[in-house]
């Protein structure tokens, strides 16, 4: 998978948004996104950032990744299922015969 420069700028613009701003229902699913991150093998605090923890699969940083509006976003495929119901605020997957 690579490296995807428009989903990470719109990540931390999202993160950076005043909750009054945000999309409806991205908090939410930013919040739950994050509960299961709590609970994965490669949830790593930051040693130098109190309020701040990293994936140690992909080693983004969750508070915002968390944002991202790319469906099932976590390349573990843990964020599948409440995704699923959330396909409204998400983009679209894009079909595999794309050019872009």
């Amino acid at each position: 998978m690579g490296i995807d420069i428009k989903e990470i700028i719109l990540s931390w613009y999202d993160s950076f948004t005043d909750d009054e701003k945000k999309r409806p229902g991205q908090l939410e699913l930013a919040q739950k996104r994050y509960e299961i991150c709590l609970g994965c093998e490669h949830f790593r605090p930051n040693r130098f950032f109190k309020n701040d923890s990293y994936c140690n699969d992909c080693n983004c940083p969750l508070n915002k990744k968390i944002y991202s509006r790319k469906y099932n976003a976590c390349q573990l495929n843990k964020w599948q299922e409440i995704d699923e119901n959330a396909t409204d605020i998400l983009d679209k997957p894009k079909g595999s015969k794309t050019l872009l």
